[in-house]
């Protein structure tokens, strides 16, 4: 796990001379971007450094989040569920077949705010930015993960918010050429 001041200085000053640490490894998550990569990243980077800054100890309310994250993000959020029993209960009364068919059918549409932060509280944390590169049109993400599993649909949600139109997964990178190490 990165230290709260170490991710910052990478989200703002790019990639560092120090090695992945032991035990975790390097993702990407890779954008294509027809609105600019660096507007994108730009927009990114703003969200992650609002999310990362926050106090762990006292985790801001939803009504707070709405204050917190740029305007521009909390339009292209998705309302809140207004009743998340109601909606367990439907989603349990779907087959094996439905509910892959809905996560499917979800995986481009807009995540609600509490949805978006839920995978930033310590206890649900899974990757740090590592860094970040881009030319033109394409915008690669290293993050930092301990597991080879990982939950970056909230980077994903994030990355199309910014104005990305196409955000692949591109896995694991080997450790072994050093350009990907920094």
């Amino acid at each position: 796990m990165l230290s709260r001041e170490s991710e910052m200085r990478r989200l703002w000053y790019g990639r560092m001379q120090d090695p992945v640490p032991d035990g975790y490894q390097v993702f990407r998550v890779r954008a294509k971007c027809a609105t600019g990569a660096e507007l994108v990243s730009a927009r990114v980077r703003e969200v992650l450094t609002i999310v990362v800054l926050q106090d762990t100890g006292k985790w801001p309310e939803i009504a707070e989040w709405s204050e917190l994250l740029p305007t521009w993000f909390v339009e292209a959020s998705a309302p809140e569920e207004a009743d998340l029993a109601a909606w367990y209960d439907r989603w349990k009364s779907l087959s094996p077949e439905e509910r892959a068919a809905q996560e499917a059918a979800n995986e481009l549409k807009p995540w609600a705010i509490t949805d978006f932060v839920y995978w930033f509280q310590p206890e649900n944390r899974q990757w740090w930015w590592w860094a970040s590169h881009h030319s033109n049109e394409q915008l690669d993400i290293l993050l930092m993960v301990e597991e080879r599993a990982v939950a970056e649909d909230a980077l994903e949600w994030l990355i199309r918010a910014a104005g990305a139109d196409d955000v692949t997964n591109e896995n694991l990178l080997r450790l072994n050429d050093a350009d990907e190490r920094e």
